[in-house]
Formats: C-alpha cells, structure tokens, sequence
C-alpha cells in the first residue's frame, strides 16, 4: 500500500472536526428549541403548566372524550385570604403559598392529569378518565391537603363532561360556578359578607377560554 498523503490525513481530520461541531451545535439547538418549548408552557414560578398548556390539552382531551364517550372532569382552585397574606407579609411570602399549593396539587394529582396554573392565585386541573365520584374526591382531598398544611383556604369546584354539552366552555363554567358557591359558602360561614355575582368579578372560565397573547 502507498503510504497516505500528509495533507490528505489533515483534510480528513478537519472533515471530522467540523461534523462534530456542527453535531454539537445541532444537540446544543435542540435543546434549547426543548426549552423553549418548555418555559412557553409552564408556570416558572410554581413548575406546573399554564394558562395556555392547559388550554391545549383541553381541546384534546374534551374532543376526545366526546369521541369516544369517555368521562372527563376539570377542577378549579382559588386561594381564600391569599391578598391579606400578600398584603400582610409581602408578595415574597405570597410567591411561597404559591408554590407550596403548586407542589400539594402536583403530588395530589396522578400521572395522566394535567395540574395547571392560570394566572394568580388560580389553578386548575384536568382529570381524564375520571367520573363525578372520583372528581368529587380529589377536590375534597386538594382541599383538605392544602388547608391542613398551609395558611390558607381554597375552594374547589368540579365538574364533569356532560353528553348534552356542545362546547368545551360548558364544563369550564359548571367548575367555575361551583368553585364560586363552595367560596360564597365560605364566606357566609365566616361571617362575612358575600359580595355580588358577576359585577366585579371575571368568571375563570372566561379567562380559560380567552386568547393567550403569542398562542
């Protein structure tokens, strides 16, 4: 055998050089493109999804179970006293309770749900699968598990897929309304003066269904 040019070992040592880097720089693009991706869909503040993660996975799954006559629910959570802690104790201490009710729902919640946070102190989850007794459960468990172990209240509302609903906003409004009595109630037993229905208050289920700038 003839003995390999130098200047021919250099070029394909230099071939290999740049296929590597141009790999690194594609590995290195992918993930940041899976980053991205990933901070346009979740609440940095508390790890779970957002508004607009929720959003999506919604349409999916309401198509999906009306399909296929499967059952679906939603659950809505509001924090009861949460301003008077960030009025009390700063917004730090608030940016605290929020994770905190964050972690309580990721842990409470299973695999195969969506746990969501959709803007200020409001959550929300997505049950696939799971009828009004199991629906019924979780609530009273999310809101036994948060109470007992934070310094807050929250109320939850549930409410399943129906076989009558034509849209996904109709389930969205039977959680937001029974969210919205469960926290009248709470207010009536303590004593307090429950305010006005839909005057100065935007039903979560509009803001659910409303566009989400740059969706």
């Amino acid at each position: 055998m003839e003995r390999i040019p130098p200047a021919f070992v250099v070029g394909l040592i230099a071939v290999i050089g740049l296929a590597l880097a141009l790999a690194l720089t594609a590995v290195r693009e992918r993930r940041r493109t899976r980053q991205a991706h990933r901070s346009a869909l979740h609440d940095p503040l508390t790890g779970l999804s957002n508004r607009l993660a929720f959003q999506h996975r919604l349409a999916i799954d309401w198509e999906r179970a009306r399909r296929y006559d499967r059952p679906l629910g939603v659950l809505f959570l509001d924090l009861d006293g949460f301003k008077a802690i960030n009025d009390s104790r700063g917004h730090a201490a608030g940016d605290e309770i929020l994770r905190a009710v964050g972690a309580v729902i990721a842990e409470r919640v299973r695999r195969a749900d969506m746990a969501a946070r959709l803007g200020g102190d409001e959550f929300a989850v997505l049950a696939a699968e799971t009828p009004a007794g199991g629906l019924e459960k979780l609530a009273t468990d999310l809101k036994a598990d948060v109470e007992s172990r934070l310094p807050v209240g929250v109320s939850v509302g549930w409410a399943e897929q129906l076989a009558e609903d034509e849209d996904v906003k109709e389930i969205l409004e039977r959680a937001d309304q029974a969210m919205y009595r469960q926290k009248q109630a709470g207010k009536v037993a303590a004593g307090l003066a429950p305010d006005g229905r839909g005057h100065e208050r935007e039903p979560v289920a509009a803001r659910v269904l409303a566009p989400v700038d740059g969706s």
